[in-house]
């Protein structure tokens, strides 16, 4: 919204549906790195500007971490 995009604006430059950006936006689904760092250098904003104010989040839900096949 800052820069004037539209959500299908935004998707478009992301490469993405539409629908994968409302699932990004919403916690459905997670969003890799990769992505992140994509995002903020589109809104020209330093990667930390996603992480401000994490720190006074009370009871956050759990982040789970699986070990993938590299096989």
């Amino acid at each position: 919204m800052s820069k004037g995009w539209s959500s299908e604006k935004l998707a478009e430059m992301l490469e993405i549906s539409p629908q994968q950006l409302d699932k990004y936006e919403t916690g459905i689904d997670y969003l890799s790195i990769g992505k992140l760092i994509l995002i903020a250098q589109l809104l020209e904003e330093k990667i930390g500007f996603f992480f401000d104010g994490l720190e006074n989040i009370h009871n956050p839900k759990p982040l789970v971490v699986t070990q993938q096949n590299s096989e």
